[in-house]
């Protein structure tokens, strides 16, 4: 964090009994499932039915009668309060090292600058599954004395709600087995199923003045989540928001209020693209609680799903998509109902997690949303780099084609996405149009600061198209050979 001192508020004992705010916030309306319904037929259908509309055009809604007590839930935000309050020296022995244990780990708060020189204030602890991928894991005293607890609370939010939720989609999708989409995920695989405890630091009166300046009020810019469904227990103090879109098309962010004994769930990133974009991910992020919780400290316990790591996404055979769709097949098709690019059907689940987890630090230094929107939208993508453009970029072991398109600029019908995630045939793809070769050193493995060099070949490029009185826009293509598993990415502002 900054260097000056944090100062919290006294909380009660039991978490879900800090007071609710008494601000008078727009709270976006959101459906309630009751999943005890869930146990006969007609149940089933009545909450896809319930569902269908929200889940396909909001992406968030509440669930009760998840089949957990209250008391259970007390149980994990203690959890997380005698974690967070391990000393600093003993936590950061469980940093995060994609080297070791892939994202999985302790993040402590203030390792990300932000805009106007803030850092961000969250800290947290990913807990993978309690699994075979991941048995050597280790994990902090305050997780490992309540083992037990911990992956009991983890295996029924996996068995018992994600199950249900993930069946009734493939009801909504008319699917022929119902649990099509939760036959993806295998507990004992590699997969981002994980417990996410977490705790937004309230921010100091100079982050306060700083942020007030600035008209700053995000904690975390906007984003959609990476995996299938997110399940967030219901937390006290209020931040998260929601980004909505009306019947005109304006978009507005509107707070998630906290329902008593209640789960928030959102649809996330593969759900969305395994079901073509007829499931939504949407945009959400969290800003400052309002004046008489903003000194409150914001704890946060957190099921984070997602099919196993080597699922691919493509879209599902489904008779609502071919009624929406038509016949037509998949390939070379790179935009979801949703009016948002899907990646490759090449992709896997594991692949697209690494690549959004590349973009994070960038969109905390821009405040830029995270999410993959083109065609006349003005938001766009990953790794804000320039406005309103959009860099697609394919790696494999054979050459690669990095395209930099407009916003005004559309692939021709004739575009296929080959297995080496290529864009081809493009009209804009004319003779000289090549970038220099000289940076990239076509013997080494392309890594995420390769990609930086890159850009800035590109940025170069433009500058000179510019200075010969041309627009910069256009196809800018470099080939040159790969063998690193950086599958794809989308980038824009």
């Amino acid at each position: 964090m900054s260097n000056t001192t944090h100062t919290t508020a006294p909380i009660p004992l039991k978490y879900q009994e800090v007071p609710p705010t008494t601000a008078d916030l727009d709270y976006a309306d959101l459906i309630t499932l009751d999943l005890s319904l869930f146990n006969t037929l007609k149940g089933k259908h009545q909450l896809a039915t319930q569902l269908k509309t929200a889940i396909s055009t909001l992406g968030f809604f509440y669930v009760t009668n998840f089949g957990l007590p209250p008391t259970k839930i007390d149980e994990q935000f203690g959890i997380a309060q005698s974690l967070f309050n391990m000393p600093a020296d003993e936590k950061m022995k469980f940093r995060v090292d994609a080297k070791k244990q892939g994202f999985f780990g302790y993040k402590p708060a203030g390792s990300r600058p932000a805009k106007f020189g803030l850092r961000d204030n969250l800290e947290l602890f990913d807990d993978p599954k309690y699994s075979d991928p991941y048995k050597a894991t280790e994990r902090p005293a305050a997780l490992e004395n309540k083992r037990k607890e911990c992956e009991e609370f983890g295996r029924h939010m996996h068995f018992h709600v994600l199950y249900r939720l993930l069946y009734l989609c493939g009801i909504i999708m008319e699917l022929p087995t119902p649990s099509a989409l939760w036959d993806l995920r295998n507990y004992d695989e590699e997969s981002q199923c994980h417990l996410r405890y977490m705790l937004y630091h309230p921010r100091t009166p100079a982050e306060l003045e700083i942020m007030e300046k600035n008209k700053l009020e995000e904690n975390v810019y906007g984003h959609t989540d990476f995996g299938s469904l997110t399940l967030l227990m219901r937390q006290p103090v209020a931040g998260l928001q929601v980004r909505v879109e009306d019947a005109n098309g304006e978009k507005k962010w509107k707070w998630v209020r906290p329902v008593e004994n209640s789960l928030t769930v959102n649809v996330a990133d593969t759900l969305s693209f395994l079901t073509g974009g007829y499931l939504k991910s949407t945009v959400h992020r969290v800003v400052l609680p309002p004046s008489d919780q903003r000194h409150v400290p914001r704890y946060g316990v957190i099921y984070f799903s997602g099919p196993n790591d080597n699922t691919l996404l493509r879209p599902i055979e489904s008779p609502v998509l071919k009624r929406i769709l038509g016949e037509k097949p998949r390939e070379g098709e790179n935009v979801g109902l949703q009016g948002r690019d899907l990646p490759p059907d090449t992709t896997t689940a594991g692949e697209w997690v690494r690549v959004r987890f590349g973009s994070i630090d960038k969109n905390y230094q821009t405040n830029k949303d995270n999410a993959v929107e083109i065609g006349n939208r003005s938001t766009v993508v990953m790794n804000p780099v320039w406005n309103h453009h959009s860099l697609f970029f394919g790696l494999s072991g054979k050459p690669i084609y990095l395209y930099l398109m407009s916003s005004d600029t559309h692939f021709n019908h004739d575009v296929k996405c080959t297995r080496c995630y290529g864009y081809q045939n493009l009209d804009m793809d004319t003779p000289g149009m090549n970038a220099h070769r000289s940076a990239i050193h076509t013997n080494e493995t392309v890594t995420d600061w390769k990609i930086a060099e890159i850009l800035s070949m590109i940025r170069l490029k433009q500058a000179r198209r510019k200075h010969n009185g041309n627009s910069g826009h256009g196809a800018i293509r470099l080939s040159f050979p790969f063998t690193g598993q950086l599958a794809f990415a989308s980038q824009g502002a």
